[in-house]
């Protein structure tokens, strides 16, 4: 069989090209310091990587929820906890009403310090979270979920709705 020169020289120059090629990827692959830089590089190889970087995302929306979610326990349990505390003082304060021998002026000083606590037992119940969203009212965290009338009653106008995370 005949080789003419043309061939020869085709041939030769293809192997160069791509050993050139070759060269190419490879300092590629050293300046980024990743054996796969595309997905022509190693298709299966890019598969894996791309699903791998899906998971980290979804694992990292995860630690968010987790945070968001111990946040706004811990800010509840806060509030629960003050609540606790403004009742108790509300039962002293019941408690020395109690007395007998107060005078009109110490009941009248009872019931102002009981009406002082009701409120900030009111502003507890009705806390915002770093949102703006109210934390006690269920699913309806764009109104107060306490609400006091004219005379003094107060009604829940949230729902019993719960909030979920994945985590």
């Amino acid at each position: 069989m005949r080789i003419s020169t043309g061939q020869m020289f085709n041939n030769n120059m293809s192997s160069l090209l791509r050993g050139q090629n070759n060269a190419n990827n490879l300092l590629a692959q050293m300046s980024s310091g990743k054996r796969v830089n595309t997905g022509a590089d190693d298709p299966i190889a890019s598969a894996m990587i791309d699903n791998l970087k899906q998971d980290s995302a979804l694992i990292g929306q995860y630690m968010k929820n987790i945070d968001r979610g111990n946040h706004r326990l811990s800010v509840a349990e806060s509030n629960l906890g003050s609540a606790d505390s403004l009742v108790t003082n509300m039962r002293e304060q019941i408690l020395r009403g109690m007395n007998g021998t107060l005078s009109e002026s110490e009941h009248n000083a009872i019931v102002a310090e009981m009406k002082a606590t009701l409120d900030e037992l009111m502003s507890v119940a009705n806390t915002k979270d770093e949102s703006g969203n109210y934390i006690f009212g269920g699913n309806q965290v764009d109104k107060p979920p306490f609400v006091m009338d004219n005379e003094g009653n107060v009604t829940y106008q949230g729902d019993d709705g719960v909030h979920n995370m994945m985590v």
